[in-house]
């Protein structure tokens, strides 16, 4: 029997026009062998839409093709280059740099993320990924700060990507967690996850610049409140397990009964007895099924010619 102090699993805080925020259910994470600190990029080409087309950046990014089955991998060029141990990610182009619009304009991005290879920075794609480290358990929140012009985030195993089966998962994500597009606002767009310390979260981010300047800040703030620009000491990376083999941190069930008519699962942290009758924090699937209705009939004989009446009693 689980003893349950339920916490408020998920969150999301949004304040920018036509962001899509999707409550993915279960926040899981992982227990990989060996970590090395920071994100890991992969830059990838993302070319202008063919001569005389308007608009003249490529739309592509608006398809299911592009964003969950890996299109974004084959487009253009494809793979331009990686960079690991990334812990700063926030980069600004301006108009001094690239000075119109639907014009190739070559460059390097800044030092903070280890990539000194020159790249079309007026329009290309990252997919940036990475392991999140919870030292203690609580509300951790993720920002975009700042986007221009594409931002798509998952967080938790299953969603951004398979826990120590990154690169056989990763072009297949859940649905987004987070979204945001520019506009004239600045972006301000949040997601907060109540994370079991001890844990390593996957986490996806897929940034894409489709024409012009653009630019990127993506910060997270901690249990204790504090904002951070800089993912050191919290984001890692990981080696793949051979084999397929995935390193999960195996949630707890509890079912328990409800007055609906269906059945209803969620995930939550919790703090409960585990099997060897200590207390422990942790993940916990609730099951909520439909309580069964009981039905009573009552037999009263008589001196009628009719046999019985019956009562329906509900339990």
């Amino acid at each position: 029997m689980l003893r349950h102090f339920l916490l408020f699993s998920v969150c999301f805080l949004s304040s920018l026009v036509a962001a899509d925020l999707i409550d993915t259910g279960a926040i899981l994470g992982c227990k990989p062998e060996q970590t090395n600190s920071g994100f890991t990029v992969q830059y990838y080409s993302y070319p202008y839409a063919s001569a005389g087309s308007s608009p003249c950046w490529n739309t592509i990014y608006q398809t299911d093709e592009f964003l969950y089955e890996g299109g974004y991998a084959t487009l253009g060029n494809g793979l331009l280059g990686t960079s690991s141990g990334v812990t700063n990610l926030t980069f600004e182009t301006s108009s001094s740099l690239v000075k119109k619009s639907c014009t190739n304009y070559i460059s390097t991005l800044p030092s903070n993320y280890n990539y000194d290879k020159a790249i079309s920075v007026s329009n290309f794609s990252m997919l940036i990924t990475g392991y999140f480290y919870a030292p203690t358990t609580g509300l951790y929140q993720f920002n975009l700060d700042y986007i221009d012009d594409l931002a798509y985030v998952n967080v938790g195993a299953g969603n951004a990507f398979n826990c120590c089966q990154k690169d056989t998962s990763v072009k297949s994500p859940g649905n987004f967690t987070l979204f945001a597009e520019w506009t004239s606002t600045p972006a301000n767009d949040a997601i907060q996850v109540d994370l079991v310390g001890g844990a390593f979260y996957p986490i996806r981010l897929f940034y894409a610049n489709r024409d012009y300047i653009g630019g990127l800040s993506f910060t997270f703030t901690d249990s204790a409140g504090i904002k951070h620009e800089d993912w050191s000491g919290y984001i890692f990376s990981a080696q793949d397990l051979d084999g397929g083999d995935q390193c999960n941190i195996l949630p707890e069930y509890s079912t328990i009964g409800w007055t609906n008519s269906f059945t209803s699962t969620y995930t939550t942290v919790s703090t409960y007895t585990n099997s060897q009758n200590s207390l422990t924090t942790g993940n916990v699937i609730v099951i909520e099924t439909p309580i069964p209705t009981i039905t009573t009939t009552y037999t009263t004989p008589w001196t009628g010619s009719v046999t019985t009446v019956s009562y329906t009693h509900l339990r």
